[in-house]
């Protein structure tokens, strides 16, 4: 299994094309990776087919930044899939790196679904790019959509803005509330870490 048994889905034993396999491989040489990668798109293997988990999702969930920026630059659509891969990366440096090269993808207009991800996704992944007034905004029209997800988020927010986040869900939902999630948060961080 891509990652061993802690990333391990339900589609691990499902059929996988030569995206899907180049994708998981984040051993390979990164040229020759880069060069496989872009020879499958011009014989048309298809970036963002509709498999069980497309391939920028799986080179997210591998890790495999040269896999991710390949991808992206064969024009690779970041979605829900791919944001949900983001959400399990604990090391800093990686989930940093593929939070940039998410952010100049949307910010280039170079995603087809750009504004129906972003109206769609979670509040940890606003919380989690240190957005406060994307975050006032949900918390305000969504109402009660907090949980230790969020405060994971939050603990990796790379912003200076983490204690005016921290703040806005204390007052939304109340020390207590907040103080168990981080908790849970902090646990999952230890175990998953």
């Amino acid at each position: 299994r891509p990652g061993g048994p802690r990333f391990s889905t339900d589609f691990d034993d499902a059929p996988r094309s030569c995206l899907d396999l180049l994708a998981l491989n984040r051993f390979a040489d990164s040229k020759q990776l880069e060069f496989a990668l872009k020879k499958a798109v011009e014989y048309n293997a298809d970036p963002n087919h509709s498999g069980y988990e497309k391939p920028l999702a799986l080179a997210v969930r591998a890790r495999n930044l040269t896999a991710v920026n390949t991808l992206l630059s064969l024009g690779a659509t970041v979605d829900r899939q791919a944001l949900a891969a983001l959400r399990y990366i604990s090391d800093v440096r990686v989930r940093h790196e593929i939070e940039g090269k998410f952010l100049a993808a949307f910010q280039r207009g170079e995603c087809a679904s750009t504004l129906k991800v972003l109206k769609d996704v979670s509040l940890w992944i606003i919380v989690q790019s240190g957005n406060v007034k994307a975050a006032k905004k949900r918390l305000k029209d969504q109402g009660n959509s907090a949980d230790a997800g969020v405060l994971l988020a939050l603990r990796r927010c790379r912003d200076g803005d983490k204690q005016e986040l921290r703040r806005i869900m204390v007052e939304k939902f109340g020390e207590r509330s907040v103080a168990g999630w981080s908790a849970e948060a902090a646990t999952y961080e230890l175990v998953a870490g």
